[in-house]
């Protein structure tokens, strides 16, 4: 059996409308869970009108083993790693999954037997702990695989770089096509916005760490899994479209969203990567210095 998580944050309309109209197009059995963060308007009842869903709650916490929908709201707002962790963690308790997709609510799947065949591949490659497919945006571009990107790289070097190099020499040093070229295979890191993980992967490390609230999460499944012996898995066979939900830009300013990223990233490369917390401080502060900068020239 297939679990399905899906974490919700002001946007239970686009999530009711994913589930009728996409993960319908699977034909693998299995159950799905929605985990609504901050949900204080009563948006869970929405799903037991349309869709007859189960409400999972403290006083009700056993789940009607005939249904196939449930809903855990959450008064607080748990982020996307602890949200995930709370739905994957009711759907093991309660049933026996074989594997788990973790999935936004803004993804129309262009393959309707993409779940199938990723489970198909999975099946086959017993060593593989992450599985995405090939995700493309609005723009028609690859949004992964990417590559390992050194933190001074990411945050630094990259904009540094850009007034004395080429774009091509920019492209050729950062590994900026890497996406557009990659074929099937191992690679750091899939989009975290539609991937799938075998159970026994996904409780070998311990499910998602907990520690980050938005950003970088990909990243750190990539650096648990690989301490565990796996690797993550680029499926380019298949498709899915990953049709750029502007919740987070809604509901949080760019200010406040670069502050949790770079906290985020801070964590990861100081956590996973070996970065000493005076460097991962220094290169966050000369990182700060040169997003001010742009900004006032941008003005």
């Amino acid at each position: 059996m297939l679990g399905i998580v899906i974490v919700d944050y002001k946007g239970s309309n686009r999530t009711l409308k994913y589930i009728s109209e996409e993960l319908t197009k699977i034909t693998t059995p299995h159950k799905t869970v929605v985990v609504i963060n901050s949900c204080d308007d009563g948006a869970e009842q929405m799903f037991v009108d349309t869709l007859g869903a189960q409400v999972i709650t403290a006083d009700n916490p056993l789940p009607d083993p005939k249904q196939d929908l449930f809903v855990i709201p959450s008064n607080e707002n748990l982020g996307f790693a602890r949200g995930n962790n709370l739905g994957a963690r009711f759907l093991l308790d309660n049933f026996h999954c074989n594997y788990l997709l973790f999935s936004n609510n803004d993804i129309i799947l262009r393959d309707s037997d993409v779940v199938e065949r990723m489970i198909e591949r999975l099946t086959q490659l017993p060593n593989v702990g992450m599985i995405g497919p090939e995700v493309i945006g609005n723009d028609g571009k690859r949004q992964s695989p990417e590559p390992y990107i050194s933190m001074a790289d990411r945050h630094v070097w990259m904009f540094l770089l850009t007034p004395f190099i080429s774009h091509a020499r920019k492209a050729a040093r950062f590994n900026l096509d890497y996406a557009d070229k990659a074929q099937e295979g191992p690679h750091f890191r899939v989009m975290g916005s539609f991937f799938m993980m075998p159970t026994a992967a996904f409780t070998a490390i311990d499910m998602m760490d907990p520690n980050t609230f938005l950003y970088a999460e990909e990243m750190i499944l990539s650096k648990r899994l690989e301490k565990a012996g796996y690797s993550v898995y680029f499926y380019p066979k298949v498709t899915v479209i990953h049709d750029h939900s502007a919740t987070i830009s809604k509901y949080i300013d760019r200010a406040r969203k670069r502050k949790i990223q770079l906290a985020s990233e801070r964590y990861y490369y100081t956590t996973y990567c070996g970065v000493s917390p005076f460097r991962a401080s220094s290169i966050i502060a000369l990182s700060n210095l040169i997003y001010r900068a742009v900004n006032l020239l941008r003005h």
